[in-house]
């Protein structure tokens, strides 16, 4: 497990380097977790508390839940991004 720290606000998060591969490509991406998305947004329409988290959320390709973050393979992160994707879609046409 690859591990980056990011902190706002005097708070630290642990933040996911992975990676994913489909077909020939393999791409890194980083993954936060749920309660870093909670710091970075106001409970006011979802903006930015500032510029600072706006900076942050831009280098996070998705949030996932804490304990994925600590726990979960990069396997299982991506399992878990891909069916809440899917999920998202299916809902929509529905």
């Amino acid at each position: 497990m690859n591990f980056e720290y990011i902190k706002y606000k005097k708070i630290t998060f642990p933040v996911r380097d992975c990676e994913f591969t489909n077909g020939e490509s393999t791409i890194r991406r980083k993954i936060g977790s749920e309660v870093m998305s909670d710091f970075l947004f106001s409970g006011n329409g979802g903006t930015y508390l500032d510029e600072e988290a706006e900076q942050i959320d831009s280098t996070i390709a998705y949030f996932v839940p804490h304990d994925l973050i600590i726990n979960g393979s990069d396997q299982e992160i991506l399992d878990y991004i891909y069916y809440h994707i899917e999920s998202a879609i299916y809902d929509d046409f529905n």
